[in-house]
This record gives structure tokens, C-alpha cells and sequence, in this order.
């Protein structure tokens, strides 16, 4: 955070890069913290689902429609409030003021291909040609009809498959 000088009310740059470099190095934001499970669990993902008064059934969801399991203090080889975290009345491993934050887990392998399944769903939900006509039209509507005419002519998609990078 930017310290003030005494001398003034302008703002002293901090050593080494800007906040402007940072975000420029990375433009979508820090990741959150990751939350380590114990050696035994390193193939489970962990997320966290918060329940507050606009979503009062997001932890029932997450575990009987979306099938994670909450984490239990016995799932860390840490004490979870070493983490930042507490344990709720039920036993489960929780964040937050008021524990709304349940923190739960899901077979890395499962994730996976959930999140899969879900890219390859919009994907065909877009379609190649769906996709190159919106594309044309736009282009189009921003450089003029030639450019338009360009990319629907030469339009190619191709699919690339990458490794998930889980959190």
C-alpha cells in the first residue's frame, strides 16, 4: 500500500515495480490462497461454497446435486486455524465471520472432467459456424464489409487440448 510522506499528502511509490507493472504482469488478478489437504488427499480439489441469504441451500447443493463432500479437521495435516479457518458445530471445516464459507472437496480425476464436460458443452453450444457468422458480422460492422467477407471465408477453428490446471 502506498505510504504518505510526512512533508505532503502525495502518495510515495513503493520500491521495486508499481502497482500498474503488478497488475500488467498479471492482468487477471491473483489466484486465492490454496487450501493444502494432507498428503492422503493430494488427488481431491478443493473449493469453497458460500451460503448466505440470497443462496441458504449452496452447501446442501454442493454436496447432494454437485456431489462434493465437506472437509473435516481430519482431512488437513495442519490444525486448520493455522490456515485461517475454524471448525463449525457440525464438524466441518469452515471460513468466514459467521462459518458461511463451507469448505469441500471432490476427486481431482472427477473435477476434471466435469470441468471437461462443461468446455466442451459451451463449445457446441457456439459452433463452428454459429461462431465464424458472428465473428464476420462483427468485424464487419467495426472495419467494413471486406473485412467481414475475409473472416467468413477464412475463418478456422481448431480445438486445442490442454492439461486443467487445478487449483
Amino acid at each position: 500500500m502506498p505510504r504518505r510522506t510526512a512533508q505532503s499528502d502525495q502518495h510515495v511509490a513503493p520500491k521495486g515495480l508499481t502497482v500498474f507493472e503488478r497488475r500488467l504482469a498479471n492482468p487477471l488478478g491473483k489466484r486465492s490462497r490454496g487450501i493444502p489437504l494432507a498428503d492422503r488427499l493430494q488427488h481431491w480439489t478443493v473449493r469453497v461454497f458460500t451460503q448466505d441469504p440470497e443462496h441458504q441451500d449452496r452447501h446442501y447443493e454442493a454436496v447432494h446435486e454437485l456431489g462434493y463432500r465437506p472437509c473435516t479437521p481430519d482431512d488437513f495435516d495442519v490444525d486448520v486455524r493455522a490456515l485461517g479457518l475454524t471448525v463449525s458445530p457440525e464438524g466441518f471445516v469452515v471460513r468466514g465471520a459467521k462459518g458461511q464459507d463451507m469448505i469441500m472437496r471432490i476427486p481431482t480425476k472427477q473435477y476434471t472432467a466435469i470441468q471437461r464436460a462443461k468446455a466442451n458443452a459451451n463449445l457446441a453450444a457456439v459452433g463452428k459456424k454459429k461462431l465464424r457468422e458472428e465473428l464476420a458480422d462483427v468485424a464487419a460492422k467495426a472495419h467494413g464489409d471486406a473485412a467481414g467477407e475475409t473472416i467468413h471465408k477464412t475463418y478456422e477453428q481448431t480445438e486445442i487440448v490442454a492439461p486443467v490446471e487445478v487449483a
